[in-house]
């Protein structure tokens, strides 16, 4: 990289010169560094003239006696076109911050040592959507990777619902590992790297298109100490057998991470043998500004010399941490926002009276039908072509945004405060601005934790059972996506598992002992039951009416809208219920359901077919016509005392937790009877 310095003197004599000469005929500079000048856009022509200018000569330039690191947003400089002539010229465009647009077209990346992700989910998120970042590499995550990180991703993921998360966590002791946060549209492949000992290491392959992709490598290394018995030597070492690895990669490779090595020092003797082991290799460190608090250089981003890979650099600083984030703008083609394709119906736009007439006009409200098949499909029918005509189904692509509802006008204010207090701490570069700055920092954490925590103790505060249930799952288990074994067609993975199931069924049949099927009774009938009794519509209504509001994709219309329409719909939905009572039969249709194979335990292998257990949606009909029989049998077995004693399963005011209180008071009764107590747990449903 070329650079232009300038000496005290030299600079003050350019000063007088164009002062005294009014710019005419005056330029200090060859007609080469003039031409270098003009490409770096720093010597521009004015379209004012020379009155429009006259005033602003009148300044003296500042003179600057110290080489000037290559970050332009944080030198006080007067905004004068004088005093942007004191930026470092450089013939390397690496620290010049493009436009807006510019940044736009490329991949934003940034990196910073958190020092543990578990306190700070709601500053890294906001961090994200600040800066608009496509990945966020963390190191010192503080992840185990076992259960204990689920809260944490959980939090990441309701923000941020088209970010993924990468990890290499720390499974020994306390501290360290990597995190990767990316978009969701970037795709992310974790290669397996060889394992050192002074340093944690992700290799990973970043592919934003077909043609923009790169090979990262994030690490970081502790501080050598007297427990870790780790040494500088040993991560020489180890890190030239790295760098030796990545020169025959196919890929752009990228470095960076926390190498604990004060690289500004130029009388550090290991700062000096590392950068000289990067130029050995043919690489570039680009980082030249304090990462940590102490005023060291210590998070690096590290390409081969040849790649133009990096195009600016940007610190954030302010963060809950002794490490200020690195900000990076990369010539990578950026990905576009994730995207998905749903159908989607205008539901809410219903005309619920012309809705409710439609239905009184239609063949449901006469129906003449000879048997129950054709009774359930003339109300299947009905209702599609009603709800086809009401709101017709569009494809239509939604984008993924962040979810941050906590973000209340007080965060707005704290923010714009902590800018101001920024701009003029880079201004001024006076120790109280910065004592400001810092103070301003808190405030603006303290009031983001705040809104937060108010949100969501409301949200808590409105939540029935269900609902809090359904909260607190959502924030201790990460959401994810339904997994499904490797396929190449859907019919054919479908097949697959209606095979295996069946036969799953069948060989639970097959092991019951024969002398079991069959068996003719001994005892003597007391009582039985014969028939069901005929329901009235207001017994079906008061079961509707109390039923959730859940639909599958085989309901021809949503549970909701069939409760708005009731009065209309319950003389043929009654008739559905009272045929299948009389005659004793469930119709083809309402045996159908969707069945969806979920994987039991994330741990288990997805390829097998025994990872999995079906979870079958019935109809909405189906489920009521269920809910009657369900009731008159318990009346019926309630009646003449037929409940099994201790069953817990499928009775009122029973449930796991009574389970669980009888068995604790059996046991607890019987030590204190002085009996041993052995508890034999069976589990009917073992997979075969």
């Amino acid at each position: 990289m070329a650079k232009h310095s300038y000496s005290r003197d030299e600079l003050l004599r350019i000063n007088e010169l164009d002062i005294v000469n009014h710019g005419r005929q005056s330029r200090p500079f060859t007609a080469d560094e003039w031409q270098v000048l003009k490409d770096l856009n720093i010597a521009r022509r004015t379209k004012r003239g020379y009155r429009g200018g006259i005033m602003r000569r009148k300044f003296n330039i500042q003179v600057v006696t110290n080489q000037r690191p290559s970050l332009p947003r944080i030198y006080p400089c007067p905004p004068s076109r004088r005093s942007q002539n004191l930026i470092l010229l450089t013939d390397n465009p690496v620290h010049r911050r493009s436009n807006q647009k510019e940044d736009d077209k490329h991949l934003r990346m940034c990196l910073w040592n958190a020092r543990s992700m578990t306190s700070k989910v709601t500053q890294i998120c906001d961090m994200i959507l600040e800066n608009d970042l496509d990945v966020l590499i963390l190191t010192e995550s503080w992840l185990r990777g076992d259960d204990n990180d689920h809260h944490i991703i959980a939090d990441l993921k309701s923000t941020l619902p088209d970010y993924d998360i990468l990890q290499e966590p720390r499974k020994t002791v306390r501290g360290g590992g990597i995190c990767v946060i990316y978009r969701s549209s970037i795709k992310v492949v974790k290669n397996t790297c060889h394992r050192f000992d002074s340093f944690e290491t992700l290799d990973m392959t970043v592919r934003t298109s077909s043609a923009s992709v790169v090979r990262i490598y994030a690490i970081y290394r502790p501080p050598p100490s007297p427990q870790n018995k780790l040494t500088f030597l040993m991560f020489l070492r180890e890190f030239s057998s790295l760098l030796e690895m990545i020169s025959v990669i196919d890929h752009t490779p990228l470095i960076l991470g926390d190498f604990n090595i004060h690289v500004d020092d130029r009388q550090d003797r290991d700062a000096e043998k590392f950068i000289n082991a990067l130029d050995s290799a043919g690489f570039l460190q680009h980082v030249s500004v304090p990462t940590h608090r102490a005023g060291h250089t210590l998070d690096l981003l590290i390409t081969r010399k040849v790649d133009q890979l990096i195009l600016d650099l940007e610190s954030i600083t302010g963060l809950s941490s002794d490490h200020d984030a690195i900000l990076t703008s990369m010539n990578l083609e950026r990905p576009v926002s994730s995207k998905k394709v749903v159908t989607c119906r205008k539901l809410r736009s219903i005309n619920l009276e012309k809705f409710r007439e439609d239905i009184k006009n239609s063949v449901l409200s006469k129906s003449c039908a000879s048997n129950l098949s054709e009774a359930v499909d003339e109300y299947n029918n009905v209702l599609q072509d009603l709800l086809d005509k009401h709101a017709p189904a569009k494809l239509t692509r939604v984008s993924l945004r962040p979810r941050a509802p906590w973000y209340t006008e007080a965060v707005r204010r704290s923010k714009q405060k902590r800018r101001q207090a920024e701009r003029k701490m880079v201004k001024t570069g006076l120790e109280i601005h910065k004592e400001i700055y810092r103070d301003a920092c808190k405030q603006h954490d303290e009031t983001l934790k705040k809104a937060k925590t108010d949100h969501l103790t409301a949200e808590i505060a409105g939540c029935d059972t269900k609902q809090l249930f359904r909260f607190v799952r959502r924030f201790s288990n990460p959401s994810r996506e339904s997994i499904l074994p490797d396929h190449d067609d859907d019919k054919e993975l479908a097949d697959r598992f209606g095979e295996f199931f069946h036969n799953k069924i069948q060989t639970i049949v097959n092991d019951v002992p024969g002398s079991l099927v069959g068996a003719s009774m001994t005892s003597t009938l007391m009582h039985s039951f014969t028939e069901f009794e005929p329901v009235t519509e207001n017994q079906v209504k008061m079961i509707i009416r109390q039923s959730p509001s859940k639909y599958c994709d085989l309901d021809p219309v949503p549970t909701w809208l069939v409760k708005a329409c009731l009065d209309e719909l319950l003389p043929h939905v009654t008739r559905i219920i009272n045929s299948s009572l009389s005659s004793g039969t469930m119709p083809d249709m309402l045996k159908s359901a969707l069945v969806m194979p979920l994987l039991k335990k994330p741990k288990l292998d997805h390829n097998d077919m025994k990872s999995y257990r079906p979870v079958a949606n019935l109809m909405f009909i189906a489920k009521i016509l269920e809910k009657v029989v369900s009731v008159q049998l318990r009346a019926y077995l309630h009646e003449h005392g037929l409940f099994p004693l201790m069953q817990s399963a499928y009775r009122h005011f029973h449930s796991t937790e009574t389970a669980l209180a009888k068995l604790m008071d059996d046991l607890l009764l019987a030590v204190d009877r002085g009996q041993e107590a052995i508890l034999v747990l069976l589990d009917y449903s073992v997979v075969q």
